[in-house]
């Protein structure tokens, strides 16, 4: 979103300017840090059998990248399911509306992605289906190593 945002349609009453950077209030919010070097979202939609898949997927993720600079919030719209919260990871759960709010509107993401990375600069990196394997595989191996700057 460098260049330009495409307006989600249920999001016309935001405006957007490139570079698109997320508001200040949305990052206190997820309780963002600018000293780690990547924040990864992770939206949940309730589903017990995509909830499993983006449990294995993150766990990968804390294995490859366990020493980088890394914030990881799970976001529910519903009751969080007893996750252990870390140092690393952070559990956030919003009402409904919040929920797809921030997700669409904020994130910028569309009903196939469920997963984002936010830079140091507030930027978005990169939107994934944590559910599917070669997405995470795709976020993991690539875009995370790059970003990490560990070719």
């Amino acid at each position: 979103f460098a260049d330009s945002v495409t307006v989600p349609t249920a999001c016309t009453a935001y405006s957007y300017k490139a570079p698109y950077r997320i508001p200040d209030s949305v990052l206190q919010k997820i309780s963002w840090n600018k000293n780690d070097s990547l924040t990864i979202l992770v939206f949940d939609d309730g589903d017990k059998v995509n909830r499993h898949e983006r449990k294995i997927h993150l766990t990968r993720i804390f294995t490859e990248f366990k020493t980088e600079p890394l914030h990881v919030v799970h976001v529910y719209n519903t009751e969080a399911v007893a996750d252990a919260t870390s140092d690393r990871l952070a559990i956030l759960t919003l009402n409904e509306a919040e929920f797809l709010r921030i997700r669409n509107c904020i994130f910028l993401l569309d009903d196939k992605n469920d997963a984002v990375i936010i830079d140091r600069q507030k930027r978005i990196r990169g939107q994934y289906n944590l559910t599917k394997r070669d997405d995470a595989d795709r976020m993991i191996m690539q875009e995370m190593n790059i970003l990490f700057k560990r070719y």
